[in-house]
């Protein structure tokens, strides 16, 4: 009898542990599944925060296309967008004229080497400080080599690899994160080659890159004086060239077709960065690409 009564007294303890073990296995499923709940509706509110910021820069950018003929830096687009507050996010951001950058698929036109581009650039990278080797380098992964930058015959047509973005340069020798550092405010990279300088919004490097006689102050006074008195278009740049300038060799235009956008997108414990190309043409506008990633302190 005292026997049957402590295997009961087992069996009831086994019970209670079973019936514990499937309650924390249960009210685990559910915690599990709140989770997955929580991190579905944060994925859906950052998406709808990062459409938010697209729909704001195609508008703006739409809008400045039907109101104006050139692009300058002081219009709307180049404005911040300050933090703006959506659900429990919020979102800031800025626009930049692309094209107020080089274009570093230019170094390349009609399967070899734009001596002329080439040769700009390698002024700016002097600006900068960097060896003007980074030239050639980014040339050799555009599929133009060594031998052939300086031939006078194109290569073949299949060896062309344009760069899709300034990202594709860290796995080239030379290109570290110091030097990308110091090259992005100035270089971009567009999917068009050929595309043209706006003077309007080129860096004040890529601007005595452009004309490498301008006397230095004059070039200061050109570089402020087009804030109140932008260029109409190429040639209104060129009938204003500073003290010293000569026309420049690459085409220019005040009109943009390229325009980057810079999104940062906050919640109570994360942080994003958006990023995108959009392209307007006859009042379209569209995003070449778009791309958001968790932000980190050097990316902020």
């Amino acid at each position: 009898m005292r026997r049957e009564r402590g295997m009961a007294v087992v069996m009831a303890l086994l019970l209670v542990g079973l019936a514990a073990s499937a309650s924390a296995l249960v009210l685990w499923q559910q915690g599990l599944w709140w989770q997955r709940v929580a991190a579905d509706h944060r994925r859906t509110q950052v998406r709808a925060v990062s459409d938010a910021g697209l729909a704001w820069a195609r508008e703006v950018l739409r809008f400045d296309a039907a109101t104006s003929s050139n692009d300058h830096v002081a219009e709307l687009w180049a404005q911040t967008l300050p933090e703006t507050k959506i659900e429990t996010m919020t979102l800031a951001g800025s626009l930049a004229d692309a094209q107020g950058r080089f274009n570093l698929n230019n170094l390349v036109k009609g399967g070899r080497a734009d001596v002329v581009q080439l040769a700009l650039f390698r002024r700016l990278l002097t600006r900068l400080g960097q060896p003007q080797e980074l030239g050639g380098r980014i040339l050799q992964r555009l599929g133009v080599s060594a031998a052939q930058q300086d031939a006078a015959a194109p290569p073949p047509a299949s060896l062309a690899k344009p760069l899709k973005r300034l990202e594709n340069l860290q796995a080239l020798e030379g290109f570290d994160a110091k030097t990308l550092a110091a090259l992005a405010p100035h270089v971009t990279v567009l999917p068009d080659a050929g595309t043209t300088i706006n003077p309007n919004s080129a860096t004040p490097e890529l601007m005595a890159a452009l004309l490498p006689g301008a006397d230095p102050g004059a070039l200061a006074f050109v570089v402020r004086s087009r804030l109140t008195q932008p260029f109409k278009d190429g040639a209104d740049f060129t009938a204003r060239l500073p003290r010293g300038a000569v026309p420049p060799d690459v085409p220019t235009d005040a009109a943009s077709r390229f325009f980057e956008l810079d999104g940062r997108l906050k919640g109570e414990d994360e942080r994003y960065r958006l990023t995108a190309l959009f392209e307007r043409r006859s009042g379209v506008v569209v995003a070449r690409w778009h791309d958001m990633r968790p932000a980190t302190e050097t990316t902020e």
